[in-house]
């Protein structure tokens, strides 16, 4: 039985051990590996699996994102040169190991890559934090490229100026075989005029500057032999003339390859104690390189980053498989996207359909996208798409025959579906394809629902394919099952590639068949064969595709009328909310000016009274007092004729309830308040400004000390009897506010209407306390006041009167 893969303790297992080929992400890793610079990026690419660390996984996403908005800006990125390093630093890392020149030469390209990368990173680390984070972890030692760069160039050669003694050495080189040359050049020459001269020109032979010269005349020059042709015709001989010289250039290049290797060890030396550093910035540029590599591949495919969704749960909207994309983009051919979730309540997905029509294709996508997203690799769908970091996931494709385990195909789906059972769980995802099949259907549709009971137990997510109805049927009778179809086109019979979820899929293997050509005889027999039950079901399910159909055209049209209704609802909202916004702001202009205009009577009442006061009553002074009082009037009339308009100037009622001895009274008639000395009867003994007066009983209702001392501040206008008459008027057009309103009798919109203007007065005029009277009867209108009272600002609190003055059907109002 295979076993689950071996990885790192975050790495997510996989069952069977070769499902990653199964799902074909092992040609996603190739992919990518060929977009990679360097061999080292290719590796990790090749060795890449997925994750389970959420962490990890966002952040290797953000690496993606980041670089692919870096490439949108105009400042570019420094070229990535990355050769293959690992043996050089494997031989630098042993003592006395001598590195050629051209290999230092490979370490300098690297280190100035990884510097100009660091500076420009160090620039973007506003636009691109982690990735500048990524440098910013780097140790930046840039004496290391200096050292390097003072002895190689860019060739991989040594410069002459390396140390002083190569430099010397490099001159007298380059004298003495300018010297030699010159030397054999005529000695050259003059055996050519002789025709002594094979074929050939002057050149080198173990180090050594010679001629070519026939086999017989190699006695015309003398010297000695140093090699000779393959047909023994021609011999290279160095002439005596030059073999002092040609010694001597030895002997310097000798020096010289001394001084070199010198250099090159202490140059190792120096670089040694260095080596983690040089590693260091090998890894960091390989992970730049994988990291570009990732973005150039997601272009290929239209790739997004898509994290984990909050709640466990996998949803994939306008998903594509990514190597069919890339296939197809080549052929110029669309790809189907499709769409679906899976989440803690419906779990499983059962999709259906006929052969050939995208069952196979979208259950390997479905893992494909998952094994990608947890590589931190971006993927083919719409932003709003997410998956659930899974920890395992389980793969039943193809035909898994092993003859080494002597097991058919059937046997070996049960095998697997024996370790799914047994291993699932909600950190798990499940994928099999053509569930039940490779045995008797009358036995394999029920052993295959058994195991799909089992599945639904371990509350593992997971999709499977079938064709078997009994299946289907458990789907639509499971809760955490859904049913899904591939749809097909029932005209042409031709599939359309499209997944919908909510119904079943038919198999609508008749119709292929028709189509293709088999004759009617046998088409006939077939359905006799299938037997009555199993057509009606797939004549269902083929009546219910053409009405999903038809639906969905009428569904289109549905939503059209909805998003028109949307935007006629959204611009009325808008509207209302304008008009509610003007309607506040007059208010409050309208309340300011009334206090304004209040607090201007008063203080002209109040000149008046002083006026009249300090003159002790002059006749001139109290007819311009008059004058003046009559002006105040005049200047109140409109607030008059305002308050009047909204009925708020009409008296209260009495209430029910007693009058107490003791208490404060107001009377209906003049709205003045007075002390309530005793009752007599039906009549009432009163007190007010030191004047005993007896009113009705009926003429009289409670008031609050706050509204008694209200009134009372008026007393003083009473000692001037010649104004009086004009002062109480005008004080009556100030306080002209009736604290109580009577709603009874009222619809419940006009009375609400009247209750906003009500309050919007009383806090002008400054009331504290007021008493709605709504009435009890079925308490309807009494909570709509309520709740209206509930969301006024102006509202400190409200409660229910006393039940002796009316309890319930009255709301006594306090303001702020």
């Amino acid at each position: 039985m295979h076993a689950f893969t071996e990885q790192s303790p975050t790495a997510l297992q996989l069952y069977p051990h070769n499902a990653l080929n199964l799902l074909e992400f092992q040609q996603i890793r190739t992919l990518l590996a060929a977009r990679c610079q360097s061999r080292q990026a290719a590796e990790r690419a090749l060795s890449l699996v997925p994750e389970t660390r959420h962490d990890l996984i966002a952040d290797a996403l953000n690496l993606v994102k980041e670089y692919e908005l870096s490439t949108q800006t105009a400042d570019r990125w420094p070229e990535l040169t990355l050769p293959e390093l690992r043996p050089i630093l494997a031989a630098l890392e042993i003592e006395g190991n001598l590195i050629e020149a051209e290999s230092w030469r490979d370490v300098k390209f690297m280190l100035r890559s990884c510097f100009q990368v660091y500076d420009f990173l160090a620039r973007k680390k506003q636009a691109l934090p982690r990735l500048a984070q990524l440098a910013h972890q780097l140790t930046i030692n840039r004496t290391l490229f200096t050292r390097i760069d003072k002895v190689v160039d860019e060739e991989g050669e040594m410069k002459p100026d390396a140390s002083k003694t190569l430099q010397t050495l490099h001159d007298r080189v380059n004298r003495a075989r300018t010297e030699l040359r010159k030397k054999i050049d005529s000695i050259y020459r003059k055996a050519r005029e002789e025709g002594w001269t094979g074929d050939g020109l002057v050149g080198l032979r173990d180090g050594r500057l010679v001629i070519p010269l026939l086999a017989e005349h190699k006695r015309k020059i003398r010297g000695f032999i140093i090699d000779e042709s393959a047909t023994g015709q021609t011999v290279y001989l160095e002439p005596a003339e030059v073999l002092e010289l040609n010694n001597e250039v030895r002997d310097m290049e000798l020096a010289w390859k001394r001084e070199v290797r010198r250099i090159l060890l202490e140059l190792a030396d120096s670089i040694r104690p260095e080596l983690s550093l040089l590693l260091e910035y090998l890894e960091f540029l390989t992970h730049l390189d994988y990291i570009r590599a990732c973005h150039l591949f997601s272009l290929e495919y239209e790739g997004i980053a898509v994290g984990s969704l909050p709640q466990p749960a996998l949803q994939f909207f306008n998903a594509r498989h990514p190597l069919l994309l890339i296939h197809h983009r080549k052929q110029a051919k669309p790809v189907v996207p499709f769409s679906l979730k899976l989440d803690a309540e419906k779990r499983i997905l059962l999709i259906s359909g006929p052969n050939a029509g995208g069952k196979s294709i979208t259950l390997k996508a479905v893992g494909l996208l998952h094994l990608m997203a947890q590589s931190g690799l971006p993927i083919p769908s719409a932003p709003e798409s997410g998956i659930q970091v899974f920890k395992k996931i389980f793969v039943n494709i193809g035909d898994d025959q092993s003859i080494e385990n002597d097991l058919s195909t059937y046997s070996s789906h049960l095998t697997h579906m024996k370790a799914f059972t047994e291993n699932a769980d909600a950190d798990s995802l499940f994928l099999i394809d053509e569930f039940g099949t490779g045995t008797d259907p009358q036995i394999g549709g029920p052993i295959a629902e058994a195991i799909l009971e089992q599945l639904v137990q371990t509350r593992a997510k997971g999709i499977v394919n079938t064709h078997f109805s009994n299946l289907k049927a458990f789907a639509s009778r499971t809760e955490a099952v859904v049913n899904a179809a591939m749809t097909f086109d029932t005209k042409s019979l031709q599939p359309r590639y499209e997944l919908v979820t909510g119904q079943p899929g038919s198999s609508f293997a008749l119709e292929i068949a028709r189509k293709i050509g088999l004759s009617s005889a046998i088409l006939q027999a077939a359905g006799e064969k299938i037997g009555q039950r199993t057509q009606n079901v797939e004549d269902l399910l083929l009546e219910l595709e053409n009405e999903k159909q038809e639906m969905n055209k009428l569904k289109h049209l549905v939503r059209q009328k909805d998003e028109l209704l949307d935007d006629l609802i959204k611009k009325h909202q808008i509207n209302d909310h304008e008009i509610k916004i003007r309607k506040q702001e007059i208010i409050r202009k309208t309340r300011e000016e009334m206090k304004e205009m209040l607090a201007r009577t008063n203080r002209e009442v109040e000149n008046v009274i002083r006026s009249i006061r300090e003159s002790k009553a002059d006749k001139e002074v109290v007819m311009m007092a008059r004058e003046t009082l009559k002006a105040i009037q005049e200047d109140l009339k409109p607030r008059e004729k305002e308050a009047k308009s909204d009925g708020s100037a009409t008296p209260n009622p009495v209430i029910g309830g007693p009058l107490q001895v003791g208490g404060y009274v107001r009377i209906r008639q003049t709205q003045a308040t007075a002390l309530l000395l005793e009752i007599k009867k039906n009549k009432a003994v009163l007190e007010s400004n030191s004047l005993r007066m007896t009113v009705a009983l009926e003429d009289l209702e409670p008031v609050s000390n706050a509204e008694a001392r209200k009134q009372r501040r008026q007393t003083v206008l009473a000692a001037t009897p010649e104004v009086s008459s004009a002062t109480q008027a005008a004080i009556q057009q100030q306080m002209e506010f009736v604290h109580q309103l009577d709603l009874r009798g009222y619809r419940t919109q006009d009375a609400i209407a009247t209750l906003e203007k009500f309050l919007d007065k009383a806090v002008v005029a400054g009331y504290g306390e007021l008493r709605i009277l709504h009435g009890k009867g079925d308490g309807i209108l009494m909570r709509f006041v309520r709740e209206n009272l509930k969301g006024n600002q102006w509202v400190s609190h409200f409660e229910s009167e006393h039940a002796d003055r009316g309890g319930d059907g009255v709301t006594l109002v306090k303001m702020k």
